[in-house]
């Protein structure tokens, strides 16, 4: 596993929890997930 730093650049509003998964597609295309736990809003 390897590690990965980011910084969510806009002044999005979430709850108190978010869920971050960050997928590899075809082992060259990066996928970031952002799903927020109280309300199910998912972004990618």
């Amino acid at each position: 596993p390897k590690r990965f730093r980011f910084t969510l650049y806009n002044d999005y509003k979430f709850n108190y929890k978010i869920f971050i998964d960050i997928i590899y597609l075809n082992s060259n295309r990066l996928i970031l997930y952002i799903i927020n736990s109280a309300t199910s809003f998912n972004i990618a």
